[in-house]
């Protein structure tokens, strides 16, 4: 590298350390005021459902609010719900392709029989 590529890429070092010194200065720093910093799937969780949703009963479109559930693993459990008959516990949704125990934990909240 030039030294003026190594100039510019100081400069440009040096304004990212002075915009983290800045926001820690004046106390807007998570650190600081201990505001926890939401990701974007945090936000879409928490605005997906404000009720519980009854798996015996719930469509494709109630299903597919849930997180992490798209449209084909709602058709899986609608298959499975027609096939089996009525969900007998919550948990027998780990034995539909593409529920594992994560997305399981992520639903279950949201989920009655």
């Amino acid at each position: 590298m030039t030294v003026q590529k190594w100039k510019l890429v100081l400069i440009g070092v040096g304004l990212v350390l002075a915009g983290f010194m800045l926001g820690y200065l004046t106390g807007n720093s998570p650190a600081i005021t201990g505001k926890r910093i939401l990701s974007v799937s945090d936000v879409q969780e928490s605005s997906v459902l404000q009720e519980t949703i009854s798996l015996n009963t719930a469509t494709k479109d109630d299903l597919m609010r849930l997180p992490q559930i798209g449209e084909k693993t709602a058709q899986r459990i609608l298959d499975y719900r027609e096939a089996k008959g009525k969900f007998q516990s919550l948990e027998d949704l780990k034995g539909i392709k593409g529920i594992g125990d994560k997305i399981y934990e992520r639903i279950a909240p949201y989920l009655t029989l």
